[in-house]
């Protein structure tokens, strides 16, 4: 889920992270809760204006409709997606994620 830096605010506690490279070659820090490592978001430290939040970390999920599902060729067999909503197999690119396409 995409969040503008500026409309994102961790409301208790301090997180850890770690980099790594992605398929694509670009960078990401992934933040996380060091007491029980579950990844809240990530960003490109080259171009942090955008997080990419792990919407399962929120405390409403009930808020979230989605509008497209990515890297579904990893998806389990049993999972159902809606046929409305673009499917896409891995990281789309930017452009298709924000609708520029």
């Amino acid at each position: 889920m995409f969040v503008e830096r500026e409309n994102f605010e961790l409301l208790r506690g301090e997180l850890a992270h770690f980099d790594r490279t992605a398929a694509s070659g670009n960078r990401a820090r992934c933040y996380f809760c060091p007491n029980c490592s579950n990844r809240i978001y990530h960003e490109n430290p080259d171009n942090n204006a955008v997080l990419r939040v792990k919407p399962g970390t929120l405390d409403n999920t009930g808020i979230i409709q989605p509008e497209m599902h990515v890297w579904t060729s990893s998806a389990q067999s049993w999972v159902s997606l809606p046929e409305d909503i673009p499917c896409h197999e891995t990281q789309p690119s930017m452009a298709e994620l924000l609708g520029n396409n």
